[in-house]
């Protein structure tokens, strides 16, 4: 799926000559995709805040109806950001339509499809990062003539000062 984002703004970047319209329809992909990862976190916190809640309500620390308002309210906020991505799906395809390139986003108003493609979306990009990690230690090693898990924890340490 990466690779059709990465053809979306290559096709992108051919076709719109107009920097401040690129720039502007760039914009529009990038939170569409951020959309995605707003959407996985929305479920991560649904569902450890719903155990949370879970717990204080067993435990005395708040009533049911506390607890009911406090499950509606996660709820209603999970589904609003869920709606956002499901429309970031649909204008995410309308512009590979537009473009030339392939739908990578289901085509269904389907809730459950949607959250299972954001899913495996994310999950496959968190992925590529962490083989990324160990790609760049092996070919350290290599050149470097150092032992790969050592090449592994310098190039950690670079990235942390670097995110500094």
């Amino acid at each position: 799926m990466k690779e059709n984002v990465s053809q979306l703004v290559r096709a992108m970047s051919e076709k719109v000559k107009d920097r401040e319209e690129f720039e502007a329809r760039l914009e529009i992909v990038g939170k569409g995709l951020e959309s995605f990862t707003k959407y996985f976190n929305a479920v991560y916190n649904d569902v450890m805040q719903s155990e949370v809640n879970k717990v204080l309500r067993d435990t005395g620390r708040i009533d049911q109806e506390e607890y009911e308002r406090r499950i509606i309210a996660s709820d209603q906020q999970r589904r609003a950001i869920h709606n956002r991505a499901i429309t970031s799906c649909a204008q995410l395809n309308r512009y590979c339509e537009q473009f030339g390139v392939p739908k990578f986003c289901p085509e269904t108003d389907d809730r459950h499809v949607v959250a299972d493609f954001i899913g495996s979306f994310v999950s496959e990009i968190y992925q590529d990062g962490q083989q990324k990690t160990m790609d760049i230690a092996i070919e350290t090693a290599k050149t470097s003539g150092v032992n790969p898990e050592h090449a592994y924890n310098e190039k950690i340490k670079e990235i942390d000062e670097w995110s500094r």
